[in-house]
């Protein structure tokens, strides 16, 4: 419930007025729409309670996909719509944005999720490869070519109903020039599922359903690069390879992206993470390191508060003196970084960003906005942590 107080909260009446309407439903009575936000949101949940049970769960769970879009991600991925781009900027509040692109067209409300989905899952191990393909192709939009690629993606997937949609949107990066994308999502009907359900007579019984999948691929013209996000591994170069026949007309490779690295050595002897102040970042601290013997039969882990003055390696070495775990042939194989950025105008304190990183590969970037992204790749590779392709 706390997203739904939120939601109410931070919109206007009108706003939720509108919504109402766009459901077909009726204002329910007892809302004080004029009263202070506490107020109106106290009353209106409290007058929601008559809604029919199915209007009001519908109700409840398009906050919730409004309410998750609210997030830097979310709204990072709602901006990068060109075509609602200027209208959106004019509008205040993260919530006042998501609720007012969600009321006016559900298609590129949806488009927007599914630009979140491809940025969050962007070198996810278990979800994400990445190809070399041509420079500055147009995605083709003729209506026999992506009927043949909906058709043959149908198959590769072994799915009885696709769904494949193409949008354009914008990947920005701090530093760097905006820079166009195609994306192509796909849904696809997958096997049967069996769940458990509440029946009409209060017990529970057993519902068969066909739950849909989501692919993503996305091409950038100005680097060539096609990445595909799907739950499948082994088909992900054949769904890149399709992509590229059918809709760019050209034969690809199959050649991948530089595998993301991570390498954990350097922390053995660097004590302090250095950063440049131009980038706002008030503190670095590593505040977890787990180490291991080389033929990994022993582990310790090694932890300090982030709001410790000393370093990891000083509390270590007044602990255990010249004997200090970093010094004994140890490997390191798990880590958290903290980072802490200068507070932004009219703030008491910066956000802290928290990294965790595992050997050989995990890197916890997910959830960040692209300029977190965009800084603390920056740094990691500076530290030596990461080689290969962009987290």
């Amino acid at each position: 419930m706390a997203n739904i107080h939120r939601f109410l909260r931070s919109i206007s009446p009108n706003d939720m007025r509108a919504h109402l309407r766009l459901n077909g439903m009726a204002e329910p009575p007892g809302v004080k729409w004029n009263a202070e936000p506490d107020e109106f949101c106290k009353s209106f949940l409290t007058a929601g309670e008559d809604f029919p049970d199915q209007e009001r769960t519908r109700l409840f769970a398009e906050i919730e996909r409004i309410t998750d879009m609210s997030d830097e991600v979310g709204q990072a991925a709602i901006l990068g719509l060109p075509d609602w781009q200027e209208r959106l900027g004019m509008i205040d509040g993260a919530h006042r944005r998501a609720h007012w692109l969600y009321v006016q067209s559900r298609e590129a409300f949806r488009q927007a999720e599914e630009i979140r989905y491809a940025e969050e899952n962007q070198n996810a191990q278990r979800l994400w490869d990445g190809f070399v393909g041509p420079l500055m192709v147009e995605v083709k939009a003729d209506k026999a070519l992506v009927a043949e690629f909906r058709s043959e993606i149908g198959q590769l997937l072994g799915a009885g109903r696709v769904y494949v949609e193409t949008f354009g949107r914008i990947r920005r990066r701090k530093g760097e020039p905006d820079r166009g994308i195609k994306q192509i999502t796909i849904y696809s009907e997958d096997v049967p599922e069996d769940e458990v359900v509440f029946s009409d007579g209060g017990g529970v019984s057993n519902q068969a359903r066909k739950p849909v999948r989501e692919t993503a691929i996305i091409y950038e013209p100005e680097s060539g690069t096609i990445e595909v996000v799907g739950r499948v591994c082994k088909i992900r170069e054949n769904i890149a390879a399709l992509f590229a026949r059918i809709l760019l007309g050209v034969e690809i490779s199959g050649e991948r992206l530089p595998p993301r690295r991570i390498d954990l050595m350097p922390l053995l002897y660097t004590e302090r993470l250095a950063h440049d102040e131009a980038d706002g970042i008030a503190r670095v601290k590593m505040t977890m390191l787990a180490l291991s013997t080389f033929d990994g039969r022993l582990n310790q882990r090694f932890e300090t508060p982030f709001s410790d003055p000393e370093t990891l390696h000083v509390a270590l070495a007044n602990e255990y003196g010249h004997r200090s775990p970093l010094t004994m042939q140890a490997r390191p194989w798990m880590a958290r970084i903290e980072v802490q950025l200068e507070p932004e105008l009219g703030r008491k304190s910066g956000k802290k960003i928290n990294i965790g990183l595992c050997v050989p590969n995990k890197c916890s970037l997910r959830g960040k906005t692209e300029n977190e992204r965009l800084l603390l790749n920056k740094y990691l590779r500076r530290w030596g942590l990461l080689r290969g392709a962009d987290a």
